[in-house]
């Protein structure tokens, strides 16, 4: 019993004083979870002054130096005819503006008839718009036009004997685009009737693809000139 109560008394005059230490203040260096939580400002956060596309490159998930890896294509927005997108050029080199500005329908072109119904023909407008010069990308490159139509077929730009051989007189550019200069040029495609009123894609230099509308029936100011240039 002896023992008993001299250890108890050892043990409550201790207490007091580890009641003491245990509640007294955190030390005023110690973080909080919440601040320790928090990581450091590296200008991708939600008040980031970046613009979208510049954080997408610089701050997605799949942006350079986000774990090393390479930055995936992007899809990019649907467009209408005559809208203007800016692209990378072929081979990653240069930069290209394309403008696709008019489509036609016509059951013959050049002295060709479709293996389908039609062929779409396509015009359009490629800037070499900075210091170096630029093409399109082709197709052997991965890229290049197609035309998706409404029940999902995607049909390549010459796709077929037919197609690949008409070329439009006016609208038959192709090859580099010196610096600052600008051609006409076309993509051409053999469809069947019901395939009217596609989607343009086309695939640039850089592995993103982009898009058009195309309406139904002949749209365009190159129109008459177009069908000039398939008549001969």
């Amino acid at each position: 019993m002896k023992i008993r109560t001299s250890l108890t008394i050892a043990t409550l005059a201790v207490l007091p004083f580890a009641v003491a230490c245990s509640s007294g203040d955190e030390p005023s260096h110690k973080p909080s979870k919440a601040a320790a939580a928090k990581p450091a400002d590296d200008g991708c956060g939600k008040d980031s002054d970046l613009s979208q596309a510049d954080w997408a490159e610089l701050c997605g998930p799949d942006a350079v130096g986000n774990g090393g890896k390479p930055r995936k294509p992007q899809e990019a927005k649907e467009n209408k005819l005559g809208q203007k997108q800016a692209t990378i050029g072929g081979d990653g080199t240069g930069e290209l503006e394309i403008t696709p500005t008019s489509v036609v329908y016509v059951d013959k072109a050049t002295g060709e008839t479709p293996d389908n119904d039609l062929f779409a023909v396509v015009t359009v407008k490629d800037k070499a718009s900075n210091a170096v010069d630029a093409s399109e990308e082709a197709p052997a490159g991965g890229g290049g036009w197609k035309w998706a139509a409404p029940n999902g077929q995607a049909i390549g730009d010459g796709d077929g004997n037919a197609a690949f051989n008409v070329v439009p007189e006016g609208f038959n550019g192709g090859g580099d685009i010196a610096a600052g200069t600008w051609a006409w040029d076309s993509a051409v495609f053999d469809i069947s009737e019901a395939q009217r009123g596609g989607t343009l894609l086309y695939t640039d230099g850089a592995g993103t693809t982009y898009r058009w509308t195309m309406p139904k029936t002949d749209t365009g100011p190159e129109v008459v000139k177009l069908k000039k240039g398939l008549a001969y």
